[in-house]
């Protein structure tokens, strides 16, 4: 992840769908993957291109369990991915049930199609390239995988962002090898919320680690904004 000076941890609190005839590419709103194709558009595009330093991460809580899904694509690798939500989510789907569909007689299960007895070849597909899906125990293996050595809490009561307000955790050790590249935590539609059983502990977590609180203003706004947003303000420092 030495590459990405920008990494973004969308903390998801809808668990992703678990069967592919849940997984509606005409009709996303049905499991809010609306949101993380935006989110992804916001974090990664740019006109002509992609931002090959970026890096968009998603934490999905697996139901009845501590354990979470967690998604993970980087500018730098991703290919074939165009930026309309349903090209997005097509890509998604492919990643999570390798293209399988209910409508040709296949349930598969998230997470467990490399055991389905579907007498068809698996294909290993170019479109999945820059694109993990892996099972992790615990939201702190999350952030161990994305060596998150300084988190930014993105909250509305926050260190204000923007106006010319640069928080200390973006500034530069005049003494450091290289600048700063916090992992920027934010929540989806619902947002955090601490009084849910799987995410009940991460506010502590990330007083545990050591977290700057930010914000962007009072105002409530959509995730992939939020993101697009500090784009803008992170290519003001560069």
């Amino acid at each position: 992840l030495a590459h990405c000076s920008r990494r973004f941890l969308v903390v998801c609190q809808r668990p992703l769908p678990a069967c592919a005839c849940k997984f509606n590419l005409n009709s996303l709103v049905d499991s809010r993957l609306d949101m993380v194709a935006r989110c992804i558009n916001g974090a990664l595009f740019l006109s002509g291109g992609t931002r090959r330093d970026a890096l968009i991460s998603f934490a999905f809580p697996i139901p009845d369990s501590s354990k979470w899904w967690f998604l993970c694509i980087d500018g730098d690798a991703v290919r074939h991915l165009r930026p309309d939500e349903r090209g997005i989510s097509s890509i998604l789907h492919t990643k999570f049930y390798n293209g399988f569909s209910c409508e040709k007689g296949d349930h598969i299960i998230l997470g467990e199609v490399g055991q389905e007895e579907t007498g068809r070849k698996r294909k290993k597909l170019n479109c999945c390239t820059g694109i993990q899906l892996t099972e992790v125990p615990s939201f702190n293996g999350i952030l161990d995988i994305l060596e998150a050595k300084h988190l930014v809490y993105l909250v509305e009561d926050g260190e204000r962002i923007g106006s010319g307000k640069i928080p200390e955790c973006f500034h530069k050790d005049p003494e450091a090898k290289e600048a700063p590249r916090p992992l920027i935590v934010l929540g989806d539609d619902i947002g955090i919320d601490g009084s849910k059983s799987t995410l009940q502990d991460l506010e502590r977590t990330f007083d545990e680690r050591g977290v700057t609180r930010c914000s962007l203003g009072e105002t409530s706004l959509l995730a992939s904004h939020c993101i697009i947003l500090l784009n803008h303000f992170l290519d003001q420092l560069n």
